[in-house]
């Protein structure tokens, strides 16, 4: 009995398959139909653990001049308190009030008064931190600068005094200096301050430290924090090879003894190291060089180069060359060089001291009979792919006082350090390019050198210190 419901159910399985690829041969469009939904899906052709990510398209991420000059902090300063709040926020609210510059220069000439300066510190006030002196006619989204009024003034702090409504501070608290200005009329001061309360709701208390000419804001306690995994993905170098050549012949060199590969004219080089996938394009002076030769790229003003000059020029490489689709600020700027660096989340990323810097882009420019020029560009190759949020792991983030006691340890001092900064650092495990984790530190800074707080602890930032004060000492 049951051997004949077996057979007869076989047989209609038999009849079924025969209707529907009868079906098929017949109605041929149906078959493509059926092959089309398939052949539709997603594909992809790498994987990271279980992660799978598509084909990347690469394209240059375009930055604007507020962008590279966006502050790195906001601190509150609340009967007597000190408090971290996400700036990104309290922006976000504030341009919901208003889209013109909350605050108009009134004073171009500084006032070098340390005294005054520390009154104006000592009172509640908001302020706007940033990594490095800025020049006050790049804030544009920040100030307005009136017509007819000139000032070349650098600042790294706006202040917003909570006690004295309509005052504005843009100081340079390195030199002790500052220019005054004023909320912008059309602004109503009681909604501005609500709207950055609002913003800055969730808050972490601060204590203030003294460091070398300036003061830093560190958490009172430790914080957890996450580390950031990520796939990896390298940009094409046929991306750049127009960008420097622009359709001239070049020569290519099979990699050397270092691993480095060239392409290069007599004027102009592009260097990859495929150990490190860092590029390097380099210009001689004998000539314009093909990547500024366009008559708009003249710099229309004297032989003194400007911040603004080399910001500018930054941003029309930026259309060229920059794949980082995060934020990218001014990390440094001396003599005609540039750091720019590559943030995630608010905070800037450095690399493990036996990588080379996976967070730089280093440019140096020369002028010339009044024109500007790139002379070296140095970046990395690899940007991030997709957040592998399984992969995090929480990581304990130092206090100020357990840094204080580091220090000691270390028989160092807060005033050896021109900024401590939180920061991301790209981990050495990147299985051949294809991941990263990006860890949260602290980072010390002395000149142009950055130190991650693994340095601080194992000894070696104490030993490079005395090694540096001897060199200078000589």
């Amino acid at each position: 009995m049951n051997k004949r419901i077996w057979i007869s159910v076989s047989l209609i399985v038999a009849i079924l398959i025969n209707i529907v690829f009868s079906y098929f041969l017949i109605n041929n469009q149906a078959f493509k139909m059926l092959y089309q939904k398939y052949a539709d899906l997603p594909k992809s052709d790498m994987q990271i653990g279980e992660v799978t990510i598509d084909q990347p398209y690469f394209q240059t991420h375009q930055l604007e001049l507020t962008d590279l000059v966006a502050p790195y902090q906001l601190i509150i300063k609340n009967e007597g308190k000190y408090y971290h709040a996400y700036q990104s926020q309290v922006l976000q609210e504030v341009h919901k009030l208003t889209d013109e510059p909350i605050t108009v220069l009134v004073d171009n000439q500084p006032q070098i008064d340390p005294i005054q300066l520390d009154e104006i510190m000592g009172e509640d006030h908001i302020q706007f931190i940033y990594l490095t002196k800025i020049s006050l006619l790049l804030l544009e989204d920040m100030v307005e600068i009136p017509e007819g009024a000139s000032t070349q003034f650098k600042v790294n702090r706006v202040i917003l005094p909570v006690e004295k409504p309509g005052k504005v501070y843009f100081v340079d608290s390195v030199n002790k200096s500052f220019l005054e200005g004023r909320i912008r009329r059309s602004i109503d001061i009681e909604q501005l301050f609500a709207a950055i309360a609002t913003g800055s709701a969730d808050r972490i208390e601060m204590a203030e430290y003294e460091i070398n000419r300036d003061t830093v804001y560190l958490p009172k306690e430790s914080l957890a924090s996450p580390s950031q995994v990520y796939s990896l993905e390298k940009v094409p170098e046929n991306n750049f090879i127009d960008p420097v050549f622009e359709g001239a012949n070049f020569d290519i060199t099979q990699p050397d003894l270092n691993n480095v590969r060239s392409y290069h004219t007599y004027n102009s080089s592009l260097m990859i190291d495929d150990d490190t996938n860092i590029m390097t394009v380099n210009h001689h002076n004998n000539q314009i060089n093909g990547l500024l030769r366009s008559e708009e790229d003249l710099v229309t003003q004297k032989d003194l180069v400007t911040q603004k000059d080399l910001l500018q020029k930054s941003l029309e490489l930026a259309e060229r060359f920059n794949y980082w689709g995060e934020d990218v600020r001014v990390f440094s700027e001396q003599n005609n060089q540039l750091v720019l660096r590559r943030f995630l989340a608010g905070m800037p990323i450095f690399s493990d001291p036996t990588l080379p810097d996976y967070g730089a882009s280093k440019l140096r420019f020369t002028s010339q009979r009044s024109q500007l020029k790139l002379e070296k560009l140095q970046m990395s190759l690899v940007i991030l792919g997709v957040n592998i949020s399984d992969l995090s792991s929480p990581q304990l983030v130092e206090s100020g006082a357990e840094i204080a006691e580091l220090l000691e340890e270390q028989n160092l001092k807060f005033s050896k350090f021109n900024q401590i900064i939180l920061g991301f650092e790209w981990q050495k495990d990147m299985e051949n390019f294809k991941k990263v984790n990006l860890v949260p530190k602290w980072f010390f800074v002395v000149g142009t050198q950055v130190y991650s707080i693994d340095q601080l602890k194992d000894g070696s930032l104490r030993i490079m210190l005395q090694q540096r004060d001897a060199r200078t000492n000589a």
